[in-house]
């Protein structure tokens, strides 16, 4: 008799052990998501916080409309990760010639944020920083019509160089159009 109740003692503890067991591993699996459910946008985890979304990637083009009296000259300074990888991740390119009255696309780029920097032709306008936005530099060919192609940080300050301060912009829409005015209330359009 007494060690049948030994044996239904071990049973019944194993039993215990086994339910538990069954429940800590149940609560340690994640959860089923039904065919009907919703699906959720793909996310990037930091640490313990979830963070926003993954954004799809977005292609912005920019375009020049040329509202000034002559010729301008526009050299841009984009993000490019996979061609200036060693060199500041920034590309560095010109001379766009826009006529006056002319609207140019120039490039597309993936990042929202660009820095362009223009002269006009009768060298009475020169669009640079304004004050707005972050203040950077960038190396541009001296004068207008010879194109060059670069990475931030490769050029140096040295003839046929020149280092000048651009224009700062973000990017809110997918195609960007941006006037230049005789004025320095140059601004995209809506």
């Amino acid at each position: 008799m007494k060690l049948r109740k030994v044996k239904q003692r071990r049973l019944g503890t194993l039993a215990l052990l086994a339910t538990l067991s069954t429940m800590v591993a149940a609560m340690a699996m994640p959860t089923s998501v039904s065919a009907a459910a919703p699906r959720q946008p793909l996310t990037v985890n930091s640490g313990y916080h979830q963070s926003e979304p993954i954004a799809q990637q977005v292609t912005y083009q920019i375009h020049f409309t040329n509202h000034y009296k002559s010729n301008v000259w526009v050299a841009l300074m984009y993000r490019d990760v996979n061609k200036c990888r060693d060199y500041g991740g920034w590309a560095t390119e010109g001379w766009w010639g826009i006529p006056w009255g002319e609207d140019r696309y120039v490039l597309n780029t993936e990042n929202a944020v660009f820095y362009f920097y223009a002269f006009s032709e009768d060298n009475q306008k020169v669009w640079e920083f304004d004050g707005a936005g972050n203040r950077t530099t960038m190396m541009v060919k001296r004068g207008g019509g010879d194109a060059f192609r670069s990475c931030w940080s490769i050029s140096q300050p040295s003839p046929p160089w020149q280092q000048v301060s651009p224009r700062y912009v973000f990017m809110d829409r997918a195609v960007y159009p941006y006037d230049l005015w005789a004025s320095d209330s140059t601004a995209p359009r809506s």
